[in-house]
């Protein structure tokens, strides 16, 4: 695929399934043995259940993409995130940086770069 298509997938995938909740494209832009090397889900069912938990227990999650940078099977994307910190109802913004690599134009691999306060349970900002 196309380093163009590969972006216009990632893009696909953080509008969809983290604005709007649809988590039934997850089987379209997923690769069954994907990796996330952060949070250590292994294969399209762990990942859907880990996303799913993430849309329950941050209900009003919003992602903006700020940049996004193709190059053959990768793309590294810029964002920020919005929503409701669980431990204090404190409304958190974190800016983040994550590199994906796709095979066939669905995500195969992911790694992530965040505040690492929101991490230690702590809110990422005032």
């Amino acid at each position: 695929m196309s380093a163009e298509t590969n972006r216009a997938s990632v893009r696909r995938f953080f509008g969809e399934v983290y604005n709007y909740r649809n988590l039934g494209i997850l089987d379209e832009i997923l690769d069954p043995d994907v990796v996330n090397h952060n949070t250590r889900v292994h294969g399209l069912e762990g990942a859907k259940l880990y996303i799913a938990s993430i849309n329950a227990k941050c209900p009003d999650i919003l992602s903006t993409l700020t940049d996004t940078v193709a190059d053959g099977d990768k793309v590294v994307v810029g964002g920020s995130t919005s929503f409701t910190h669980q431990s204090d109802g404190k409304q958190v913004s974190l800016s983040w940086i994550e590199i994906l690599r796709l095979k066939h134009g669905n995500i195969v691999e992911a790694w992530f770069e965040a505040d690492p306060r929101f991490f230690a349970d702590q809110p990422a900002s005032e």
